[in-house]
């Protein structure tokens, strides 16, 4: 038998996020109807669909960029006419200072969080480890096995802090902190899966901040944040400054299945993405970028993400929260405050295993995901580990108030239970 490399030994066993998939597919496709409340698709909006819809009619009426869509490897880097727009669009809208040459396309920001994490992070040249830093956990579950080399992921506690009314809030401890000389980036999820944590500006200058004082690119992770597709809450503004790198990407708008992640970073790491591009995939796919192109360009996009999308997400998070506390607030319950994304973060402060309340909600044919997939390299002990969930409202009302009141039922049986 060949001798297996560390590429082969890092991904022979199943990872958590795989594991994870297989088991919502399964949920879905299996012969009973399921409650879906886990997973991370965004939600079907008739209006996003038919905005996406009349945006592909028009496309079709165009042969020749149709055509090209389909039938011509692009740039390594991306499509070229889409990164102008996508960089005229930063510009403008967020006062960004860059250009196409700090803009690269990947194959979703799935695969941005790959290629840039081993760039940035593994063994180094004279065999030390570069740490690829969360500087508070939890984290996105999709972190969790994207160092080839094992260990490369570090992660630190977060600072507890009640809140009025059922909630709670966690927040980076500087104090507790290390970015050193064994730091090769630092990466933070803005807003945050699973935990809706949309860190303020204030605590992001602080990091930016120290990042700059050891030269440790910055990561944010903007998947679900401004300016697109904006599922942001509160007053937080978008967030760029020299040798950050952010990530955007069209999947949270509705267009899981076109793959496109935006990387915005300096020219050097635009340049060795592009090489990579040109190794893993020869070019990006060009429907993506075909599809929305136009809609960045008159800012049509934009409008349908601040009219559309956010009133929607934000409605089914006031009628989610508004349930949870009244029906799970007087069992122990506390929710994560919810500054964005589509995910609520409930902590059960009972004596209650959130392992074994998922089986349980699955059972009873209600699907969330439990809270210890998303500690990607957190050494620490952390209770939250096994009292957490992650609950999506991301469906149609009904979905969501039908699963939250069997999740209030199965709660209290197990409660009732453990008496």
């Amino acid at each position: 038998m060949v001798a297996r490399t560390e590429f082969y030994r890092r991904y022979d066993a199943s990872s958590g996020i795989q594991e994870l998939m297989v088991d919502l597919d399964l949920a879905l496709s299996g012969p009973r109807k399921m409650l879906m409340l886990g997973g991370g698709n965004p939600g079907r909006l008739p209006e996003m669909e038919e905005f996406f819809r009349g945006e592909m009619d028009h496309l079709m009426s165009d042969s020749d960029r149709f055509e090209r869509a389909l039938g011509v490897y692009d740039h390594p880097g991306g499509n070229v006419p889409f990164r102008k727009a996508i960089a005229r669009l930063l510009e403008q809208d967020c006062g960004w200072d860059v250009g196409p040459e700090n803009i690269a396309l990947t194959q979703g920001s799935q695969n941005a969080f790959f290629l840039l994490m081993n760039l940035l992070g593994g063994r180094r040249e004279d065999g030390s480890t570069a740490n690829i830093v969360f500087p508070m956990s939890p984290e996105y579950i999709g972190y969790e096995d994207v160092g080839i080399q094992a260990g490369t992921l570090k992660s630190f506690l977060p600072r507890v802090t009640l809140l009025d009314d059922y909630s709670f809030r966690y927040e980076i401890d500087f104090q507790r902190l290390q970015i050193d000389e064994t730091t090769g980036a630092v990466c933070i999820s803005r807003p945050c899966n699973p935990t809706g944590n949309n860190v303020s500006d204030q605590e992001l200058e602080q990091l930016y901040s120290l990042c700059s004082q050891k030269d440790v690119p910055l990561i944010i992770d903007a998947a679900y944040g401004l300016p697109f597709p904006g599922i942001v809450f509160d007053n937080s503004t978008p967030f760029y400054r020299d040798g950050c790198i952010v990530i955007l990407s069209l999947s949270k708008l509705g267009l899981p299945g076109l793959r496109t992640g935006i990387v915005v970073a300096p020219p050097d790491i635009v340049s060795r993405i592009e090489k990579l591009n040109s190794i893993f995939n020869l070019s990006c796919g060009g429907m993506g970028p075909a599809l929305v192109r136009r809609s960045i360009e008159n800012g049509s996009l934009l409008n349908q993400c601040r009219k559309v999308l956010q009133p929607h997400y934000r409605r089914a998070r006031d009628l989610a929260v508004e349930k949870l506390k009244a029906g799970l607030g007087r069992m122990g319950l506390r929710i994560h405050e919810s500054g964005g994304a589509f995910f609520l973060w409930l902590w059960f402060d009972a004596d209650i295993s959130t392992s074994i309340l998922y089986q349980k909600l699955k059972e009873a044919g209600v699907i969330v995901v439990p809270g210890k997939y998303y500690f990607p390299g957190l050494k620490d002990d952390f209770d939250h580990r096994d009292r957490c969930i992650r609950l999506s409202f991301s469906q149609d009302l009904d979905t969501i108030e039908q699963g939250i009141d069997k999740l209030i039922e199965v709660t209290g049986q197990l409660l009732e239970g453990s008496k």
